[in-house]
Protein backbone atom coordinates (compact mmCIF):
# COMPACT_ATOMS: atom_id res chain seq x y z
CA UNK A 1 0.00 0.00 0.00
CA UNK A 2 1.21 3.68 -1.00
CA UNK A 3 0.00 6.62 0.78
CA UNK A 4 -3.06 7.96 1.45
CA UNK A 5 -5.39 8.48 -1.45
CA UNK A 6 -4.96 12.09 -2.03
CA UNK A 7 -7.81 13.22 -4.52
CA UNK A 8 -10.66 11.33 -2.23
CA UNK A 9 -9.46 13.85 0.64
CA UNK A 10 -8.91 16.88 -1.75
CA UNK A 11 -5.15 17.25 0.10
CA UNK A 12 -2.05 16.50 -1.06
CA UNK A 13 -1.16 16.24 2.74
CA UNK A 14 0.24 12.58 2.44
CA UNK A 15 0.13 11.75 5.66
CA UNK A 16 0.44 8.29 5.83
CA UNK A 17 2.82 5.30 6.18
CA UNK A 18 4.36 3.51 3.74
CA UNK A 19 3.66 0.05 4.21
CA UNK A 20 6.76 -2.38 5.07
CA UNK A 21 5.97 -6.33 5.10
CA UNK A 22 7.91 -8.90 4.25
CA UNK A 23 6.06 -11.17 1.60
CA UNK A 24 6.62 -15.10 2.38
CA UNK A 25 5.81 -15.56 -1.23
CA UNK A 26 3.38 -14.73 -4.66
CA UNK A 27 0.36 -15.83 -5.59
CA UNK A 28 0.51 -15.18 -9.79
CA UNK A 29 -1.17 -15.76 -13.44
CA UNK A 30 -1.80 -14.79 -17.00
CA UNK A 31 -4.19 -14.83 -19.70
CA UNK A 32 -1.37 -15.57 -22.36
CA UNK A 33 -1.74 -18.61 -23.90
CA UNK A 34 1.81 -19.88 -23.88
CA UNK A 35 2.38 -18.59 -20.50
CA UNK A 36 -0.53 -20.53 -18.41
CA UNK A 37 0.36 -23.61 -19.20
CA UNK A 38 4.36 -23.05 -18.08
CA UNK A 39 2.45 -21.74 -14.77
CA UNK A 40 0.31 -24.90 -14.63
CA UNK A 41 3.47 -27.18 -14.90
CA UNK A 42 6.08 -25.25 -12.37
CA UNK A 43 3.60 -23.98 -9.80
CA UNK A 44 0.88 -25.29 -7.59
CA UNK A 45 -2.22 -24.10 -8.21
CA UNK A 46 -3.97 -22.32 -5.28
CA UNK A 47 -6.90 -24.24 -3.71
CA UNK A 48 -10.06 -23.00 -4.79
CA UNK A 49 -8.62 -20.37 -7.34
CA UNK A 50 -8.31 -22.00 -10.74
CA UNK A 51 -5.10 -20.41 -12.79
CA UNK A 52 -4.27 -18.60 -10.15
CA UNK A 53 -0.57 -20.29 -9.16
CA UNK A 54 1.38 -19.75 -5.85
CA UNK A 55 4.99 -20.01 -4.55
CA UNK A 56 5.81 -19.42 -0.76
CA UNK A 57 9.28 -20.15 0.65
CA UNK A 58 13.13 -19.32 0.93
CA UNK A 59 14.37 -17.90 -2.25
CA UNK A 60 11.10 -17.71 -3.92
CA UNK A 61 12.16 -14.77 -5.52
CA UNK A 62 15.25 -16.09 -7.22
CA UNK A 63 12.94 -18.84 -8.67
CA UNK A 64 10.46 -16.14 -9.98
CA UNK A 65 13.26 -14.65 -11.82
CA UNK A 66 14.73 -17.74 -12.90
CA UNK A 67 10.99 -18.73 -14.55
CA UNK A 68 10.46 -15.25 -15.89
CA UNK A 69 14.29 -15.08 -17.68
CA UNK A 70 13.44 -16.83 -20.94
CA UNK A 71 10.10 -15.77 -21.26
CA UNK A 72 9.73 -12.51 -24.33
CA UNK A 73 9.16 -8.79 -22.92
CA UNK A 74 5.03 -9.51 -24.18
CA UNK A 75 4.63 -12.55 -21.96
CA UNK A 76 5.97 -11.31 -18.73
CA UNK A 77 3.54 -8.14 -19.21
CA UNK A 78 0.81 -10.87 -19.28
CA UNK A 79 1.05 -12.15 -15.69
CA UNK A 80 -0.15 -10.31 -12.37
CA UNK A 81 1.10 -11.40 -9.15
CA UNK A 82 -0.15 -10.51 -5.65
CA UNK A 83 2.49 -10.99 -2.43
CA UNK A 84 1.25 -13.56 -0.14
CA UNK A 85 2.05 -12.15 3.49
CA UNK A 86 2.06 -14.44 6.48
CA UNK A 87 -1.48 -15.50 7.99
CA UNK A 88 -3.26 -13.58 4.82
CA UNK A 89 -4.68 -14.72 1.79
CA UNK A 90 -3.39 -13.20 -1.56
CA UNK A 91 -7.02 -12.95 -2.82
CA UNK A 92 -7.48 -9.39 -0.34
CA UNK A 93 -4.89 -7.66 -1.84
CA UNK A 94 -4.91 -5.84 -5.21
CA UNK A 95 -3.05 -7.20 -8.10
CA UNK A 96 -0.11 -5.37 -10.15
CA UNK A 97 2.36 -6.55 -13.04
CA UNK A 98 5.28 -9.21 -12.07
CA UNK A 99 8.14 -6.71 -12.54
CA UNK A 100 6.21 -4.08 -10.40
CA UNK A 101 5.49 -6.34 -7.55
CA UNK A 102 9.30 -7.76 -8.07
CA UNK A 103 10.93 -4.24 -7.45
CA UNK A 104 8.96 -3.95 -4.54
CA UNK A 105 9.77 -6.85 -3.17
CA UNK A 106 13.36 -6.07 -3.54
CA UNK A 107 12.99 -2.50 -2.26
CA UNK A 108 11.95 -3.13 1.43
CA UNK A 109 14.35 -0.13 2.37
CA UNK A 110 11.77 2.71 0.39
CA UNK A 111 9.11 2.71 3.32
CA UNK A 112 11.76 3.36 5.90
CA UNK A 113 13.52 5.93 3.64
CA UNK A 114 10.39 7.90 3.21
CA UNK A 115 8.44 7.40 6.46
CA UNK A 116 11.28 8.76 8.09
CA UNK A 117 11.92 11.07 5.78
CA UNK A 118 15.39 10.51 5.25
CA UNK A 119 16.36 11.36 1.54
CA UNK A 120 19.92 13.22 1.18
CA UNK A 121 21.15 15.40 -1.66
CA UNK A 122 24.26 15.61 -3.65
CA UNK A 123 25.06 19.15 -5.29
CA UNK A 124 26.02 18.78 -9.05
CA UNK A 125 27.78 22.19 -10.24
CA UNK A 126 25.99 23.90 -13.05
CA UNK A 127 28.79 26.21 -14.99
CA UNK A 128 28.18 28.91 -17.25
CA UNK A 129 28.42 29.12 -21.03
CA UNK A 130 32.15 29.79 -20.97
CA UNK A 131 33.02 27.49 -18.59
CA UNK A 132 34.46 30.20 -16.17
CA UNK A 133 32.42 30.56 -12.67
CA UNK A 134 30.00 28.14 -11.14
CA UNK A 135 26.40 29.68 -10.49
CA UNK A 136 24.18 26.85 -9.28
CA UNK A 137 23.13 23.27 -8.48
CA UNK A 138 21.40 20.81 -9.65
CA UNK A 139 19.87 18.48 -5.92
CA UNK A 140 20.37 15.01 -7.03
CA UNK A 141 18.68 12.55 -4.82
CA UNK A 142 20.48 9.87 -3.05
CA UNK A 143 19.59 7.09 -0.34
CA UNK A 144 20.86 7.42 3.05
CA UNK A 145 24.30 6.75 4.31
CA UNK A 146 23.06 3.93 5.91
CA UNK A 147 21.42 2.29 2.84
CA UNK A 148 23.28 1.24 -0.23
CA UNK A 149 24.11 4.65 -2.59
CA UNK A 150 21.15 4.97 -5.23
CA UNK A 151 20.59 6.86 -8.20
CA UNK A 152 17.45 9.08 -8.35
CA UNK A 153 15.56 6.48 -11.41
CA UNK A 154 16.04 3.82 -9.09
CA UNK A 155 14.47 5.71 -6.19
CA UNK A 156 11.68 6.81 -8.75
CA UNK A 157 11.55 2.97 -9.46
CA UNK A 158 11.08 1.66 -6.08
CA UNK A 159 8.75 4.17 -4.92
CA UNK A 160 6.97 3.84 -8.26
CA UNK A 161 6.54 0.20 -7.31
CA UNK A 162 5.18 0.91 -3.79
CA UNK A 163 2.81 3.38 -4.66
CA UNK A 164 4.21 6.22 -3.09
CA UNK A 165 5.19 8.20 -5.86
CA UNK A 166 3.52 11.53 -4.48
CA UNK A 167 5.00 10.85 -1.08
CA UNK A 168 8.73 11.15 -2.51
CA UNK A 169 8.02 13.90 -4.68
CA UNK A 170 6.89 16.29 -2.14
CA UNK A 171 9.38 15.32 0.86
CA UNK A 172 12.08 15.37 -1.53
CA UNK A 173 11.05 18.61 -2.83
CA UNK A 174 10.87 20.06 1.14
CA UNK A 175 14.32 18.09 1.78
CA UNK A 176 15.81 19.46 -1.13
CA UNK A 177 14.79 23.20 0.03
CA UNK A 178 16.17 22.41 4.05
CA UNK A 179 18.91 20.49 2.92
CA UNK A 180 20.52 23.61 0.67
CA UNK A 181 19.63 26.45 2.61
CA UNK A 182 23.15 26.69 4.35
CA UNK A 183 25.16 25.41 1.72
CA UNK A 184 24.37 27.88 -1.34
CA UNK A 185 24.93 31.72 -1.19
CA UNK A 186 22.82 34.01 -2.30
CA UNK A 187 23.54 34.67 -5.79
CA UNK A 188 23.65 30.89 -7.04
CA UNK A 189 20.73 28.89 -8.23
CA UNK A 190 19.18 25.66 -6.96
CA UNK A 191 18.01 23.45 -9.41
CA UNK A 192 15.05 20.92 -7.94
CA UNK A 193 13.54 18.74 -9.59
CA UNK A 194 9.67 17.71 -8.96
CA UNK A 195 7.08 14.60 -10.96
CA UNK A 196 4.12 17.00 -12.77
CA UNK A 197 1.87 13.92 -12.45
CA UNK A 198 2.09 13.72 -8.75
CA UNK A 199 0.94 17.51 -8.53
CA UNK A 200 -2.98 17.72 -9.62
CA UNK A 201 -4.04 20.56 -7.68
CA UNK A 202 -0.51 23.05 -7.81
CA UNK A 203 -2.87 25.63 -5.38
CA UNK A 204 -2.74 23.01 -2.99
CA UNK A 205 -0.05 20.11 -3.61
CA UNK A 206 2.55 23.05 -3.54
CA UNK A 207 2.00 24.23 -0.68
CA UNK A 208 4.48 22.19 1.39
CA UNK A 209 7.11 23.44 -0.79
CA UNK A 210 6.41 26.79 -0.33
CA UNK A 211 6.49 26.45 3.24
CA UNK A 212 9.60 25.01 3.35
CA UNK A 213 11.13 28.24 1.21
CA UNK A 214 9.65 30.37 4.11
CA UNK A 215 10.82 28.33 6.76
CA UNK A 216 14.83 27.60 5.07
CA UNK A 217 15.18 31.67 4.62
CA UNK A 218 16.02 31.15 1.06
CA UNK A 219 15.39 33.37 -1.53
CA UNK A 220 12.53 32.02 -3.78
CA UNK A 221 14.34 33.42 -6.75
CA UNK A 222 17.30 31.46 -6.76
CA UNK A 223 15.00 28.19 -7.19
CA UNK A 224 14.44 26.72 -10.46
CA UNK A 225 11.81 23.95 -10.38
CA UNK A 226 12.32 21.04 -12.70
CA UNK A 227 10.09 19.06 -14.36
CA UNK A 228 11.39 15.46 -14.24
CA UNK A 229 11.65 13.47 -17.87
CA UNK A 230 11.11 9.82 -16.62
CA UNK A 231 7.44 10.48 -15.64
CA UNK A 232 4.52 11.16 -18.41
CA UNK A 233 3.54 14.84 -18.70
CA UNK A 234 0.26 16.15 -17.92
CA UNK A 235 -1.72 17.68 -20.78
CA UNK A 236 -0.12 20.52 -21.50
CA UNK A 237 -2.34 23.10 -20.17
CA UNK A 238 -2.33 21.32 -16.88
CA UNK A 239 1.56 21.34 -16.97
CA UNK A 240 1.30 25.06 -17.85
CA UNK A 241 -0.48 25.66 -15.00
CA UNK A 242 1.93 24.03 -12.74
CA UNK A 243 4.84 26.06 -14.08
CA UNK A 244 2.75 29.31 -13.37
CA UNK A 245 2.23 28.38 -9.66
CA UNK A 246 5.87 28.14 -9.32
CA UNK A 247 6.61 31.17 -11.35
CA UNK A 248 3.86 33.30 -9.46
CA UNK A 249 5.66 32.80 -6.36
CA UNK A 250 8.65 33.86 -7.22
CA UNK A 251 11.00 30.87 -8.93
CA UNK A 252 11.78 29.65 -12.44
CA UNK A 253 11.13 27.17 -14.10
CA UNK A 254 13.11 24.56 -17.04
CA UNK A 255 11.69 21.62 -18.79
CA UNK A 256 14.60 18.94 -19.17
CA UNK A 257 15.98 16.25 -21.94
CA UNK A 258 14.41 19.21 -24.38
CA UNK A 259 14.97 17.59 -28.21
CA UNK A 260 13.25 14.06 -27.37
CA UNK A 261 10.24 12.24 -26.32
CA UNK A 262 7.37 14.37 -23.86
CA UNK A 263 9.84 17.56 -24.29
CA UNK A 264 9.28 18.03 -27.71
CA UNK A 265 9.64 21.79 -29.38
CA UNK A 266 5.65 22.12 -28.73
CA UNK A 267 6.48 22.70 -25.07
CA UNK A 268 8.79 25.70 -25.56
CA UNK A 269 6.15 27.55 -27.71
CA UNK A 270 3.33 26.51 -25.21
CA UNK A 271 5.08 26.80 -21.46
CA UNK A 272 7.87 29.31 -22.48
CA UNK A 273 9.68 28.10 -19.89
CA UNK A 274 12.77 30.26 -18.44
CA UNK A 275 15.18 27.56 -19.12
CA UNK A 276 15.05 24.51 -21.12
CA UNK A 277 17.94 21.46 -21.09
CA UNK A 278 19.40 20.02 -23.89
CA UNK A 279 19.35 16.75 -24.09
CA UNK A 280 22.46 15.19 -23.12
CA UNK A 281 22.03 11.91 -25.36
CA UNK A 282 21.75 14.68 -28.76
CA UNK A 283 24.67 16.73 -27.34
CA UNK A 284 26.42 13.32 -27.25
CA UNK A 285 25.77 12.36 -30.73
CA UNK A 286 26.38 15.62 -32.19
CA UNK A 287 29.68 15.93 -30.74
CA UNK A 288 31.09 12.22 -31.85
CA UNK A 289 29.54 13.47 -35.44
CA UNK A 290 30.40 16.93 -35.59
CA UNK A 291 26.69 17.57 -36.78
CA UNK A 292 24.59 19.82 -34.30
CA UNK A 293 22.16 21.51 -36.86
CA UNK A 294 19.50 20.24 -35.26
CA UNK A 295 20.74 22.03 -31.66
CA UNK A 296 21.35 24.93 -32.78
CA UNK A 297 17.88 25.08 -34.24
CA UNK A 298 16.40 24.59 -30.70
CA UNK A 299 18.96 27.08 -29.25
CA UNK A 300 18.13 29.50 -31.82
CA UNK A 301 14.39 28.98 -31.16
CA UNK A 302 14.48 29.25 -27.44
CA UNK A 303 16.73 32.37 -27.41
CA UNK A 304 14.48 34.47 -29.82
CA UNK A 305 11.67 33.75 -27.15
CA UNK A 306 14.10 34.70 -24.36
CA UNK A 307 14.64 31.39 -22.88
CA UNK A 308 17.83 30.55 -21.79
CA UNK A 309 19.58 27.01 -22.70
CA UNK A 310 21.65 24.33 -20.22
CA UNK A 311 24.16 22.06 -22.32
CA UNK A 312 23.87 18.84 -19.57
CA UNK A 313 25.48 16.09 -19.07
CA UNK A 314 28.84 17.27 -20.51
CA UNK A 315 31.96 14.89 -20.34
CA UNK A 316 33.97 15.66 -22.86
CA UNK A 317 35.88 18.66 -23.69
CA UNK A 318 34.42 18.06 -27.37
CA UNK A 319 31.31 18.67 -25.72
CA UNK A 320 31.90 21.65 -24.30
CA UNK A 321 33.05 23.08 -27.09
CA UNK A 322 29.93 22.34 -28.85
CA UNK A 323 28.29 23.46 -25.89
CA UNK A 324 30.16 27.12 -26.37
CA UNK A 325 29.58 27.09 -30.58
CA UNK A 326 26.38 26.49 -29.70
CA UNK A 327 26.10 29.89 -27.55
CA UNK A 328 24.47 28.32 -24.26
CA UNK A 329 24.07 29.74 -21.23
CA UNK A 330 25.21 27.43 -18.80
CA UNK A 331 26.39 23.42 -19.06
CA UNK A 332 26.03 20.84 -16.64
CA UNK A 333 28.24 17.81 -16.61
CA UNK A 334 30.79 15.87 -15.19
CA UNK A 335 33.47 17.41 -17.46
CA UNK A 336 33.10 20.16 -14.17
CA UNK A 337 32.18 18.24 -11.99
CA UNK A 338 30.16 14.97 -10.15
CA UNK A 339 27.51 14.89 -7.78
CA UNK A 340 28.79 15.66 -4.04
CA UNK A 341 28.01 15.59 -0.78
CA UNK A 342 28.97 19.30 -0.07
CA UNK A 343 29.09 21.94 -2.91
CA UNK A 344 32.04 22.04 -4.68
CA UNK A 345 33.00 25.64 -6.52
CA UNK A 346 36.60 25.07 -7.55
CA UNK A 347 36.84 24.11 -11.79
CA UNK A 348 38.70 21.54 -12.46
CA UNK A 349 37.54 20.43 -15.99
CA UNK A 350 38.33 16.69 -16.52
CA UNK A 351 40.29 17.09 -20.05
CA UNK A 352 38.99 13.23 -21.56
CA UNK A 353 38.83 13.98 -24.97
CA UNK A 354 35.74 12.63 -27.19
CA UNK A 355 36.11 8.65 -27.31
Amino acid sequence: MGCCNERKQHTCQCQGKVASMKAVGLALWSTAPTVAPLLRTVFAELPGHPGIHVIEGDGFLDEIESFLDPLSRIERLSIRAVPIYNGQSPMGWTSAKIDQVLTRLRTPWLPEMLNDEAIQFHYQPIVDGVGKRVIGFEMLMRTPELFVDRPPARIIEAARSHGALLKLDQIARRQAIMQSASNVKEDEYLFINFMPMTVYNPDVCLRTTFDAVNESGLDISQLVFEVVESEAFPDIDHLGAILAAYRKAGARVALDDLGTGNTAMVYIDQLRPDIIKLDREMIRLAASKNESSMLAGIVSHAKALGIQVLAEGVETEAEFKLSQQLGVDFVQGWYFGRASAKPVRELHTNKRNAA
